[in-house]
């Protein structure tokens, strides 16, 4: 008999082997949208009170997080990038670069060029939503 716990971690390292193996166009996409944003996204950006869009689960990963559409794999993030998408529950960009400032050792400069990355390359793949 197969152990549900075994069996969960197969599963967990097969889902994995496929987000890395099965999404190099996607993954190709996102190095091209890093450090893509410019002022003017800033400026559109900081207009509006964001949210997650609701089809969308995260699974923790060893280090890394997989955010999954309708149980498929769309993109592993880091740590930084989890944060952020915990805290994108209606509130604005400001609040949390200051919430990473609060809980990381990092510069207003750094954690706001880091947020906007983020929030780009979510806002990119549709996971947000914006709102007045």
């Amino acid at each position: 008999m197969i152990n549900r716990r075994s069996f969960l971690g197969a599963f967990l390292k097969l889902l994995f082997f496929f987000t890395i193996i099965m999404t190099p166009l996607k993954t190709f996409k996102i190095l091209q949208y890093k450090n893509k944003f410019n002022k003017n996204f800033e400026k559109f950006i900081s207009k509006y009170i964001l949210s997650l869009k609701n089809n969308y689960n995260i699974v923790e990963f060893g280090s890394y997080y997989i955010i999954l559409n309708n149980y498929k794999p769309v993109i592993a993030i880091n740590e930084t990038a989890y944060f952020i998408w915990k805290n994108l529950k209606k509130t604005r960009v400001n609040s949390i670069i200051n919430k990473i400032i609060n809980n990381y050792d990092v510069s207003y400069a750094q954690a706001k060029k880091d947020v906007l990355n983020t929030i780009f390359i979510f806002y990119k793949l549709s996971f947000i939503e914006l709102n007045i």
